[in-house]
């Protein structure tokens, strides 16, 4: 049988999916007063310095200056054929985006690390985003069903942990998860299946460009139980986000014929079930990340609704991966991952951390309120 569901997709809390490209202190500018950032639309920007004759002297500042330069000051002291009080208004018509910086205090004229975007500069969340989550969530569940096989992967670990080097064999271990758990060979001609196959999901529908905000990245430093700081680095990391309250749709399809018959994934309510269990493992009362008692403090609202899951950057080491299904217990999968940290930065002494590891929290100030990164919430719009 084949399901295909139209999905709606709520953002919980600011959203990152990185583009890879980065907006350096050339690319935008600063009005302080207005605390206002205006992301310049290259091809208009450079449109104009060419035809007010202006390029030279701006590549000249960009060489002599380089990030220091204020383009804002620049452009006020160059271009005098506009009235200074009109002057935002031109910027504006030249930007590709406009934020509003009033939440952040200190900005700092520092790289823009950028969201993704289609070929119209419209951002999107990518199929492949939404469909690992749904993926690690179904492993979870499959681990958490099955003793003999969560053991059979946590000795691999503790074995792989005595090698010298151990990023190669980390991945090698995800991906026999992965494999033993979704792929399976046809009858008909010995050929092996990709399970995941059975489960397609398109990329989201473009949000409008005004749903994106720029939010700081913070570190919330937890060292035996207490909070170090929340750090925010002198050079602080400004990103694209998503933010709160934006809606966009996507569609799933589900094709049972290409599943992995013994997975019993049957409709988008299977689905559902393991989303609602990876929450759980997470943040539960029992959960991998409820190790340190104040992190309820940092979950949005209504986090354990029906259809939620994290997505992007900034979501943390655990929602990544599979430690809280494996292990028999939070502070096990809290150690464990101490020591696997370890291996990986070395001097670091992530051994130490307790009671959760990594000791680090990712999170983003929406409302004046310090907030886990990455939540969102689907919903059945419409089945065919």
């Amino acid at each position: 049988m084949k399901y295909t569901y139209k999905l709606k997709i709520k953002v919980i809390s600011p959203i990152y999916i990185g583009s890879g490209d980065v907006c350096s202190r050339c690319d935008y500018i600063n009005i302080p007063e207005e605390k206002k950032i205006y992301l310049l639309d290259k091809k208009k920007w450079i449109d104009f310095l060419v035809k007010s004759k202006l390029y030279d002297s701006f590549i000249s500042n960009i060489t002599q200056y380089g990030s220091n330069l204020d383009i804002y000051r620049w452009l006020k002291f160059n271009y005098r054929f506009i009235n200074e009080k009109k002057l935002p208004e031109f910027i504006s018509s030249m930007s590709e985006v406009i934020f509003d910086i009033t939440h952040i205090n200190g900005f700092k004229n520092h790289n823009i690390y950028s969201f993704i975007k289609n070929a119209n500069r419209e951002p999107y969340i990518p199929g492949s985003s939404i469909k690992g989550a749904l993926v690690t969530a179904l492993l979870s569940q499959i681990l958490q069903n099955n003793t003999k096989k969560s053991i059979q992967y946590l000795n691999e670990i503790y074995s792989m942990l005595e090698e010298s080097k151990i990023s190669n064999k980390a991945n090698k271990i995800n991906s026999n998860i992965i494999k033993n758990s979704f792929d399976y060979k046809a009858n008909y001609d010995d050929v092996n299946i990709k399970g995941m196959s059975g489960i397609s999901i398109s990329d989201s529908e473009p949000f409008k460009k005004e749903n994106l905000k720029l939010y700081k990245k913070k570190d919330l430093i937890i060292v035996n139980g207490n909070i170090k700081s929340k750090k925010i680095d002198d050079r602080p990391v400004y990103r694209e986000c998503i933010d709160v309250g934006s809606e966009t749709n996507f569609t799933l399809t589900i094709d049972t014929s290409k599943l992995k018959q013994d997975l019993e994934i049957k409709n988008i309510d299977s689905i559902m079930d393991a989303l609602s269990l990876r929450i759980k493992l997470l943040f539960g009362d029992n959960g991998i990340i409820s190790a340190w008692g104040q992190s309820s403090n940092y979950l949005p609202d209504n986090i354990f609704d029906k259809g939620v899951l994290q997505i992007g950057g900034g979501v943390g080491f655990h929602s990544k991966t599979l430690m809280s299904s494996i292990c028999s217990s939070r502070e096990e999968a809290n150690k464990l991952t101490g020591k696997i940290l370890d291996k990986i930065f070395k001097g670091k002494k992530h051994y130490l951390d307790k009671p959760i590891s990594p000791r680090a929290l990712k999170l983003a100030t929406v409302n004046n309120q310090d907030v886990f990164m990455g939540f969102c919430k689907i919903k059945e719009i419409k089945q065919w």
